[in-house]
């Protein structure tokens, strides 16, 4: 799991994580595992979360609840028969090395007027990205639900050149950091607007409202701080009066366009695209 287990061991209130098609516990934060009765995450070995958690022998109707979804809540009251206590869950779903699992964060009633600033974090907490603190997909679908139309839009779309390469070759930690060193260079010069990770090395600027030659400029100075880190990424812009057309459109042309300056550095750089490029965030 995550480093953001950390910090949920660190809460008093009840969380915990189930396997979504076996229903079995992966996680309990401190709290939960002293509350139950365990002393380790280990001893959770082929745990069933209805037996721990409901004293029942079959599912109950919220493992099967089908209206959860990633990077939303999902809340409901609940009487938990092992502990004798009614409970406010808050239940999401999250994906893991491409496994679905069901976390669920439990308030004791009695204790609900303390917890609604805890809330509120943690729901902010699932539209960003762990490692760049930047915004998610969550976050950037959000941003466009409620984006105002009529104003201009830029559109900054990034892809970093040789991640995979430098996670193969040299590490995670040393591809974490191209992220976060790539992220920092697009944060100094488009910070003002909203940002988002939107995959593995693919990150995103939408600039409204903005000027087109600002946009242009901006582009142009990112470049300028991804060089001074020896850092590449392929950047497609797009600039627009309005966004009446569909942000979603325009998305994928800026994808398009970044694609095209992605072949143009490999064909001026004759770089084979399977190898990485010679220098990565000024480490090689």
């Amino acid at each position: 799991m995550s480093k953001i287990w950390e910090f949920y061991d660190t809460m008093d209130e009840l969380v915990y994580v189930s396997d979504t098609d076996s229903h079995e516990l992966v996680y309990m934060n401190k709290k939960a595992l002293l509350t139950y009765g365990f002393h380790s995450l280990d001893e959770l070995a082929g745990k069933k979360c209805y037996e721990i958690l409901q004293n029942s022998s079959v599912p109950c109707s919220i493992c099967n609840n089908r209206e959860l979804q990633e990077g939303y809540f999902f809340e409901q009251r609940q009487y938990d028969p092992t502990l004798e206590r009614h409970f406010l869950r808050k239940d999401t779903l999250l994906t893991e090395n491409g496994k679905k699992y069901r976390m669920t964060m439990a308030f004791d009633i009695d204790n609900l007027g303390q917890i609604n600033s805890l809330i509120r974090k943690l729901e902010q907490m699932s539209y960003r990205d762990q490692l760049t603190g930047i915004g998610n997909r969550h976050a950037m679908n959000r941003f466009i639900d409620n984006l105002e139309a009529a104003q201009s839009l830029g559109i900054v779309y990034c892809d970093v050149t040789g991640l995979k390469e430098t996670n193969d070759q040299k590490g995670h930690d040393w591809g974490d950091k191209l992220i976060i060193d790539a992220c920092s260079c697009l944060q100094k010069t488009f910070g003002e607007y909203e940002l988002f990770r939107i995959g593995g090395d693919e990150l995103l600027a939408l600039c409204t409202p903005i000027e087109e030659s600002a946009l242009w400029q901006g582009i142009e100075q990112l470049r300028k701080h991804l060089r001074k880190k020896s850092i590449h990424m392929a950047v497609g812009g797009l600039w627009e009066r309005t966004s009446f057309c569909g942000v979603s459109r325009l998305i994928a042309e800026a994808e398009r366009r970044m694609y095209q300056d992605k072949a143009a550095y490999y064909r001026k750089h004759g770089t084979d695209r399977r190898h990485p490029v010679e220098t990565v965030s000024g480490w090689m």
